[in-house]
């Protein structure tokens, strides 16, 4: 069989599984392009101190690949190491071009896609694979002032190897997971902290089980790595209970807010100022539910201060939050998220009849199973719209790439040369995905799972076997494919295509 020729974008959890999915399916006609020195993804970029998983780590590793972590929850250095060896291991890193940026991709009804790179040259490919994530572009926030600002101004996404907190008076901006890993990681190493909240989150033990080396390697045997990734994918399923946990008012809802309540009291039974800050008004769920067991201590160290306000002007060597208070700081660490509901916003993606992408959208994202958009024709999403928060990401992440995959392989197989979702199957979807969000607490507050109307486009409703047996059936009936090009043909990147200087 000709394969068609494949531009994988993103050399994170997605790229790299989605590459490795294809070379066991025998499909090696791809190559990866990453905007980054190295692979890792968002795991790459994120270089700030206590950066770890806050799921298991038997469950935020590939089925295929077994490791012998040293924790029950990854640290951000290990993870890069299982990246290197993933990629050894398949034999990929000839197959990926670091340092190159795509900035935009173009379908010609002749010849596949055009895709143009940050240095301006072009590629053709086939078949256009999304792998660029939720967690791509950072969220900067436009306070007056901040350009006049004489310190450092950071965001956790952007971190500096060479950036020296001691000794210094340090603002982290943000109570979310990132800050919950960072909080405890400097506060040690800092003269003063103040931690900026705009709006509490609810946060739950996360109880860490360091392995011994013996424990190891007997948990990376294939067996018990399997068997502990389902009793881990077990646990997950029990929690979210179909999506009924998070849904107002449901026992599963109440059951788990009540562990967060009683861990907020237990925490803070000494602190009633502390306790009234950091206890939200609006139901578990509403937010990205934050894991952490060091949190809570941290803000109790004499060299912490809560900061119950945003921020409102910077100056030259303070912040200003929204009461009018002045806080004389050295360096401004951003832990503002990203932008998470604005997929794709980076790049400029142009599909038949000329239709651009986020004019298909308008205001909120959307896709067949995250995957496929009508008048895109092969062009995939992984990890996009409504495709995040089941509590198994890789375990969807490979649902994804065996649906691709399967695509490809029938393209091959029948010799097409388009294969594009059904507008009906999109439409019908859509109508099935609105009705999920009824009594959702999701939205009952802001939160970054939410577009521009105010609808849900990052988050699954759903348990993840569900979206498992969706991927399968949709595959096989909700892909249109045709011959409306000549013939597939390899991708063979330029020299301009291998450059190493950087863009987007």
């Amino acid at each position: 069989m000709r394969t068609p020729s494949i531009a994988i974008i993103g050399a994170g959890f997605s790229g790299i599984g989605m590459a490795v999915k294809l070379r066991k399916e025998g499909i090696t006609s791809f190559t990866i392009y990453e905007r980054l020195p190295d692979a890792g993804g968002c795991w790459r970029s994120n270089a700030f101190p206590g950066a770890e998983v806050d799921t298991e780590s038997d469950v935020y590793r590939y089925s295929f690949k077994p490791y012998p972590w040293s924790r029950s929850h990854a640290r951000r250095e290990e993870l890069l190491t299982y990246f290197d060896e993933v990629i050894d291991e398949y034999g990929l890193r000839e197959r990926i071009r670091f340092g190159v940026s795509i900035e935009s991709i173009e379908w010609t009804r002749a010849d596949g896609y055009q895709l143009t790179t940050g240095s301006g040259s072009t590629i053709r490919a086939d078949v256009v694979i999304s792998a660029v994530g939720l967690f791509s572009e950072p969220q900067i926030p436009a306070w007056p002032g901040l350009d006049r600002f004489t310190g450092d101004v950071v965001h956790t996404a952007e971190w500096r190897e060479e950036l020296d907190l001691s000794e210094k008076k340090v603002a982290v901006v943000g109570t979310g997971s990132t800050s919950a890993s960072l909080v405890p990681a400097i506060a040690g190493q800092v003269d003063q902290l103040y931690v900026f909240q705009r709006q509490p989150g609810w946060i739950l033990p996360k109880p860490v089980t360091r392995f011994a080396d013996d424990e190891r390697l007997r948990r990376a045997r294939p067996s018990a790595a399997q068997w502990n990734r389902l009793k881990a994918l077990y646990r997950i399923r029990r929690a979210i209970k179909g999506g009924r946990a998070k849904k107002i008012g449901t026992a599963q809802n109440r059951a788990v807010q009540r562990v967060a309540e009683n861990f907020l009291r237990k925490s803070f039974a000494d602190r009633p100022d502390l306790l009234a800050a950091l206890t939200p008004d609006y139901p578990v769920y509403g937010k990205r539910l934050v894991r952490s067991s060091d949190f809570y201590p941290a803000l109790k160290r004499p060299n912490v201060t809560l900061v119950p306000r945003g921020i409102t002007e910077v100056r030259e060597s303070s912040v200003v939050d929204e009461a009018g208070a002045e806080h004389q700081v050295d360096t401004i660490l951003l832990a503002t998220g990203f932008k998470a509901a604005q997929f794709l916003s980076g790049i400029r993606i142009t599909g038949r009849d000329r239709t651009e992408l986020q004019d298909f959208w308008q205001a909120d994202a959307s896709a067949f199973l995250g995957l496929m958009v009508p008048k895109f024709p092969n062009f995939f999403i992984l990890y996009g719209p409504n495709t995040n928060g089941s509590g198994a990401h890789l375990f969807v992440l490979e649902c994804q790439m065996a649906f691709v995959a399967g695509v490809v392989k029938r393209m091959a197989r029948t010799r097409s040369t388009v294969a594009e979702v059904r507008a009906g199957h999109f439409r019908a979807y859509e109508q099935w995905l609105s009705k999920q969000w009824e009594d959702s607490a999701l939205l009952s507050t802001h939160n970054y799972f939410r577009g521009a109307t105010g609808n849900v486009v990052t988050n699954w409703p759903r348990g993840f076997g569900l979206y498992y047996l969706l991927t399968r059936i949709g595959r096989a009936r909700s892909v249109r494919f045709s011959r409306t090009a000549p013939t597939l043909q390899r991708l063979t990147p330029t020299a301009d295509s291998r450059s190493t200087s950087s863009g987007r």
